[in-house]
């Protein structure tokens, strides 16, 4: 039912690699039942481009009916393998592996297209660093896939005593709204020792933000999101020449609420029967103002003679600095007896603790010097840009006005405020704003009457708008809470305001004079800074363009797949964000008010609320959890 072809031609330095396949046996010939992939790469001789740059080879990729697969790709790099997509070696014996992973890579999508160009790049001389570098583009989205492939050979090449392979492949998806980073090192080695891992980074701004960056991995109690891969820690192998065996390993990763670090140390050594087996591994979290860490400290040494003998163990807890603190215990055991010591101790510090930096929420910092300002709601709240009309039920808007401009408000809809500098009407107070903590604790919350706005305008509040916090930076959470917690948080960041009695109602219609202005543009790219002329449109002139104009032709959007959508059909369904409550642990039901339940929030909040029961009523702190509201009995 359906033919294809696919095959490499090398001539000279000339290599071209072909892939087309699902060419339909239709009658009559069905043009949009095929797709093309065609990728040629052109090895140059060095051509100098200055500062130590060179240009070793060109070349570029074309695909009809063609999309990208993200996923395929990530997983290409992480196996250190995308220089066969770039330019690769023997084209002609690795010609079935090399159109299988473009074909991999760059799937057919009806009408689809990527097309990009390719380049190698060397810097110094002889070269040292080799990169090989290509960005392709896919419309419609548009999307941008960026390949690369770096390698380093110093001090020099014909005797270099270190050797990096640098595996990259990135996707800037603009549809929807992700981008994504992977890295791998791969036949790669220091002093003849082998070194090894993986970096990935994730960035999602939809309806879902998150983001998380990884250098080999995170921390074993936080949960990554869905869609990170599993990363293998950066590793130096040391124990290639000679009976001990060392490895060193590790990871750093950034998240929205924590920052995490990592290691592991391991050493093997035996002979005659006789066997030394230690380890030391440290995984710790960051706070950087004022600085502090708190890390969990593992490490065990064992003597064995024909599997038997000595070993001690340490486990423990390590937070500082000013002051010190230390807690864990060491435990011996030898043949069948173990004992173990238990300590706690706190030391260093004196009396000058590190004190954390205070800020209030409500006007934030001024910009000074080169330090940027850091918004206050009082600022976020006085941006015109943060207020917009809403429509009345069952109108839609059909012009776009320019970013900057006041806000325009239908007396028949309503206003509404939307703003990401701190979250309103939270049921814990903000303690914290950033890095920095809140001078005093507050919760920011509107009066029941509503918002007074002068001139004795009063509007009540319709609904709320919300938006996504990261809740690390507003309230104080432990390090078990910043692990467990969702990188963002649904919160309330402003409200829509409707109609009372006080507010401003719709009058008699009002003239508006257009006036268009003439700017010139000169051929450097300046403009005059004030227009040339001027001229303002008569009623006869405007009624004409606007029977001639784009919306009365052709209406609203009519244009590709936007001519399917009815933006006044109401939505059939909608996504909720999953809400968390304070339950019983023997009945897993929701707590009553009277006995310090809360109504439905987001995790952290129902975290913080569980704390602040537990407190108040010691005798209950095994009788309360948090549970998912429909997860309840």
């Amino acid at each position: 039912d359906a033919t294809g072809y696919s095959g490499v031609l090398e001539l000279s330095a000339l290599s071209v690699a072909i892939s087309a396949a699902g060419i339909l046996d239709t009658d009559p010939p069905d043009v949009d039942g095929w797709s093309l992939l065609l990728a040629l790469f052109l090895r140059l001789p060095s051509i100098q481009l200055g500062f130590g740059f060179t240009l070793n080879g060109v070349g570029g990729l074309v695909g009809i009916n063609r999309t990208v697969d993200s996923k395929a790709l990530a997983d290409l790099v992480r196996a250190g393998q995308s220089e066969e997509l770039l330019f690769p070696k023997n084209l002609i014996q690795n010609a079935p592996t090399i159109i299988r992973d473009l074909g991999t890579v760059f799937p057919a999508r009806q009408g689809h297209y990527v097309f990009g160009p390719l380049a190698k790049l060397g810097w110094g001389t002889p070269t040292l660093i080799t990169g090989e570098l290509g960005v392709i583009l896919e419309i419609p989205g548009p999307v941008v896939v960026l390949l690369g492939e770096v390698k380093c050979l110093l001090p020099k090449p014909e005797a270099a005593l270190v050797k990096m392979n640098l595996s990259i492949g990135g996707t800037l998806d603009f549809p929807n709204k992700k981008f994504s980073l992977d890295a791998m090192l791969h036949d790669s080695i220091i002093e003849g020792y082998p070194i090894s891992g993986q970096m990935a980074f994730r960035l999602s701004w939809g309806e879902q933000p998150n983001f998380a960056l990884s250098i080999g991995g995170f921390h074993p109690a936080y949960q990554p999101p869905k869609d990170f891969p599993k990363l293998q820690p950066m590793a130096l192998d040391l124990g290639q020449h000679g009976a001990a065996t060392i490895t060193v390993s590790g990871f750093f990763a950034v998240t929205s609420n924590t920052v995490q670090v990592g290691g592991d140390a391991r050493l093997h050594a035996g002979g005659s029967g006789i066997s030394l087996d230690a380890s030391v591994g440290v995984k710790a979290l960051f706070v950087f103002s004022p600085f502090h860490f708190t890390a969990n400290i593992d490490a065990s040494v064992k003597i064995s003679f024909h599997g038997h003998g000595p070993s001690v163990h340490l486990s423990g807890t390590l937070e500082g600095p000013s002051p010190w603190h230390i807690k864990g215990e060491v435990c011996v055991s030898i043949l069948f007896w173990d004992a173990c010591l238990g300590f706690d101790e706190t030391f260093g510090g004196g009396d000058a603790q590190p004190s954390v930096p205070e800020l209030d929420p409500w006007f934030g910092v001024l910009a000074a010097g080169d330090a940027p300002a850091i918004i206050g709601l009082k600022t976020a709240l006085e941006d015109a840009g943060n207020w917009s009309g809403v429509l009345p039920g069952g109108t839609a808007n059909v012009i776009s006005r320019a970013q900057g401009t006041e806000a325009l408000v239908d007396p028949l809809g309503g206003l509404s405020v939307h703003q990401k500098a701190v979250p309103v009407e939270t049921d814990q107070p903000i303690s914290r704003f950033g890095v920095a903590k809140v001078t005093n604790p507050i919760s920011y919350t509107l009066p029941v009457n509503g918002a007074s706005f002068g001139n004795g305008v009063t509007l009540r509040t319709l609904s709320a708008n919300k938006d996504f916090f990261a809740p690390a930076q507003y309230f104080q959470m432990d390090d078990g809470k910043k692990l467990s917690s969702s990188g963002f948080e649904q919160k309330q960041s402003g409200y829509v305001f409707g109609e009372n009695d006080n507010n401003v109602r719709a009058g008699t219609n009002a003239p508006k004079t257009l006036t268009y202005d003439t700017f010139l543009i000169a051929g450097d790219g300046t403009i005059s800074p004030e227009p040339v002329s001027s001229y303002e449109a008569t009623n006869d002139h405007v009624t004409g363009v606007s029977k001639r104009s784009a919306v009365v032709l052709g209406g609203a959007t009519q244009s590709g797949t936007r001519r399917f959508i009815d933006r006044l059909a109401t939505q059939a369904f909608q996504v909720s964000q999953p809400t968390f409550v304070l339950s019983s642990t023997s009945a897993l039901t929701a707590l009553a008010a009277v006995d310090g339940g809360i109504t439905a929030t987001t995790r952290s909040a129902a975290l913080l609320a569980l704390d602040a029961l537990r407190t108040a009523n010691p005798a209950q702190r095994l009788q309360v959890q948090v549970s998912a509201s429909h997860e309840l009995a």
